[in-house]
């Protein structure tokens, strides 16, 4: 990273925190988590992300929210000892969450509840997933209203074309960033801009196009891809 002018964006939350898990699983997946973040602690990393499971087949929304809060009630001293905050990914699309029988969090809110019933916003965020965002329902009012210490984590992307709403995007099939238009990124990163996020913006296509290409021509057709979505939105960044 340092001979390529490089800074450590997040490294991937591997605490087995989700209910699909056990509390057994659960326990013990949380030494493999502290020797991640050690070793990436002192690689230069300061965050690392992960989601919520935005539906379940065995527990209620009530459940589901006391058994998450419980296992960030357990982390948050691990991240507090290695200075590392963590990303959580609200999945917003109204596809994922028909799958399993019963609700959960799909939102920014619900993110934000989850977090201050655990008291971890000191070391807990939000990973801020443009797709998610958007079919989630929120709107730009949403992000405007977060403090900047909040946002850990944007990956920005583009909905698909086609006889979509927002409600019936799919999840695993999208367009780099900018390419149809329709979210609205210019806004969502001037709010984000606006409150002084400064922390990592990527993209994540889930485009079956760029997946097919070399890795060098991805990355080149990704990053003008967002350049031009950061030079549209008037964000600069010092390197």
């Amino acid at each position: 990273m340092k001979q390529h002018n490089l800074k450590p964006g997040a490294f991937a939350f591997s605490a087995a925190f989700n209910e699909c898990y056990s509390d057994v699983d659960f326990e013990q997946s949380l030494a493999e988590f502290e020797q991640d973040l050690s070793l990436c602690r002192d690689a230069g990393f300061t965050c690392c992300v992960g989601y919520v499971q935005p539906s379940s087949n065995t527990l209620d929304y009530y459940d589901h929210f006391t058994l998450l809060c419980r296992r960030m009630k357990r982390i948050k001293p691990l991240l507090e000892a290695y200075a590392v905050r963590l990303g959580l990914e609200f999945i917003g699309p109204t596809t994922m969450r028909r799958q399993r029988r019963f609700d959960f969090i799909h939102t920014i809110d619900g993110i934000r509840a989850l977090i201050a019933a655990a008291n971890s916003q000191d070391c807990v965020g939000i990973k801020l997933d443009a797709l998610h965002w958007y079919t989630s329902g929120a709107g730009l009012l949403d992000i405007e209203k977060l403090s900047p210490e909040e946002v850990v984590y944007v990956e920005i992307n583009d909905g698909l074309k086609g006889d979509f709403d927002r409600f019936t995007l799919p999840e695993f099939q999208r367009e780099l960033p900018g390419a149809t238009g329709i979210i609205d990124l210019t806004g969502m990163l001037k709010k984000l801009d606006a409150l002084g996020f400064d922390g990592p913006i990527v993209v994540e296509p889930w485009n079956e196009q760029v997946r097919e290409m070399s890795p060098s021509d991805a990355i080149e057709k990704t990053k003008i891809a967002l350049d031009r979505c950061l030079k549209k939105a008037n964000i600069k960044f010092q390197i």
